[in-house]
């Protein structure tokens, strides 16, 4: 791969990320100058990367959607996501930003879940910039960190709707319950080794707090172990509630708009109210068990689980 430093119209400061394993800041490096290419990139062994510029963002959020095998789709309501040193550490719904960038998200995320013809849960980041634009950071095909919240906060999570897309059902309610905020549980600095959780139990006693614990043996820097989940009718409430308790939740802003059920035609691209439903619940698998893997092999994970548990069915 030859290194082209003349890289107009691109500036430092810049991004070079590696094309591959590139996730929660891992794989990226910051470009001060141009002359430091060569040595960066030697860092990372020389694999493929790419090299992005810098820019200054505004805010961040995230559109989670379900689409069909039968082209319906349920969207989820934004969701405001704060990273520190590249991994997302807050996430709170429904996000309360601008509303042009709010629909413009939604209406960018439906074209690309329409146009790559996709079926099942489908995650879209954005950058909203300081000078106004809205920029697409991230395509995840799968259940995304940004919609955990779901589990507790919403009457369909974003698993339910992956069971229900699997196994033919129609697409659930993603309307929230109740205003939301997660709170990723990140590895301490300066510690690997076998996992130690702190202040669960204290946490378990708290209402509308619930934390996942992922069950991972091993932690190390920055590596994510789970994620706690707050609900509130007031997230200014839920915000006291996490710092009473050492959790920081500064960037919780209100309540916003709710989830829909999108129905389209061949002319018309309207969102309506999503009608309501009762409240659902799945029996649910681990993320990372629907990394990179298509529906029909879903399906037969899902019976086979299914077969070998105590459940008939999952129950919606």
């Amino acid at each position: 791969y030859g290194i082209n430093t003349s890289q107009n119209p691109f500036s430092t400061p810049l991004l070079m990320k590696t094309t591959r394993l590139g996730y929660d800041g891992k794989g990226q490096q910051k470009i001060s100058d141009f002359s430091e290419i060569s040595s960066l990139w030697d860092n990372v062994g020389n694999v493929p990367c790419v090299i992005e510029q810098m820019i200054t963002l505004h805010a961040e959020f995230s559109i989670i959607l379900a689409r069909g095998a039968d082209g319906s789709i349920a969207i989820f309501a934004p969701t405001h996501n704060v990273h520190v040193d590249g991994i997302l550490d807050v996430s709170t719904a429904p996000f309360t930003g601008d509303y042009d960038f709010r629909k413009r998200g939604e209406a960018a995320a439906i074209r690309i879940a329409e146009k790559l013809d996709y079926v099942g849960v489908l995650a879209v980041e954005f950058f909203v910039t300081t000078t106004g634009k809205l920029l697409v950071n991230e395509i995840a095909p799968r259940p995304h960190n940004s919609g955990h919240h779901t589990i507790e906060a919403n009457y369909c999570s974003q698993y339910d709707m992956l069971l229900r897309i699997i196994l033919d059902y129609p697409l659930g309610n993603p309307a929230p319950i109740l205003p939301s905020a997660i709170v990723n549980l990140i590895g301490a600095e300066g510690y690997s080794g076998d996992v130690v959780y702190q202040n669960i139990e204290t946490i378990m006693h708290m209402d509308g707090v619930t934390p996942h614990i992922y069950g991972k043996k091993q932690t190390r820097p920055f590596r994510k172990m789970g994620h706690v989940t707050i609900v509130h009718k007031d997230l200014n409430e839920a915000r006291k509630i996490a710092e009473e308790k050492g959790i920081d939740l500064s960037h919780i802003n209100g309540t916003g708009e709710n989830g829909r059920i999108v129905k389209r035609d061949l002319d018309s691209a309207n969102i309506a109210s999503a009608p309501a439903m009762s409240q659902t619940s799945a029996a649910v698998f681990g993320e990372e068990s629907f990394t990179e893997v298509n529906v029909s092999q879903m399906r037969k994970t899902i019976a086979g689980r299914l077969a070998e548990s105590k459940f008939n069915a999952p129950h919606f």
